[in-house]
């Protein structure tokens, strides 16, 4: 054992423990420090902020390809509602606008990725899914440090009509 750790330790603890004199139980200006009951904590063990939630339901719409309106269907609010009981589901228009602006974000980040680039390709492809076409074009490049193929969907359009 440490002496001086010891020794700096039994004071640090007797300090704590040590009543002012002259001040009473009752006093207003006296601070009652409250420890916690183990509901309030587990009550709380999952609980995440309005920020994260908003995250992971746009994260949702964007992944799984749903329409913006998914927010405002009642089975979908319950859902929330029922894993977090204290936070919101976000509007349309909010997602939309959040949205917006992480695409706005990724192609800044995509300019500024591509514009130190010595040589980039570029591929353009057409497909039919469930009956309908689209033209996608979409960026190549090494990266200078780990040697590997990065890719990025510069444009993605549905055409109108067959594309053979």
């Amino acid at each position: 054992m440490y002496p001086a750790h010891v020794e700096e330790y039994d004071k640090l603890a007797a300090g704590a423990r040590k009543r002012k004199a002259g001040a009473s139980e009752d006093s207003p200006s006296k601070k009652r420090l409250k420890q916690p009951s183990i509901g309030g904590l587990l009550s709380n063990a999952n609980m995440v902020s309005q920020a994260a939630v908003d995250d992971a339901i746009a994260n949702f719409v964007i992944g799984s390809l749903q329409p913006l309106r998914v927010v405002e269907h009642p089975d979908f609010i319950s859902l929330i509602a029922t894993l977090q009981p204290n936070r919101k589901v976000m509007c349309r228009q909010t997602l939309r606008s959040r949205i917006a602006e992480a695409a706005k974000e990724m192609k800044q980040k995509l300019v500024k990725t591509l514009g130190d680039k010595a040589a980039v390709a570029t591929t353009t492809d057409c497909w039919t899914a469930y009956g309908k076409s689209y033209i996608g074009v979409t960026v190549h490049w090494i990266h200078v440090d780990t040697l590997d193929r990065k890719s990025a969907c510069l444009a993605l359009r549905r055409l109108e009509g067959s594309h053979t």
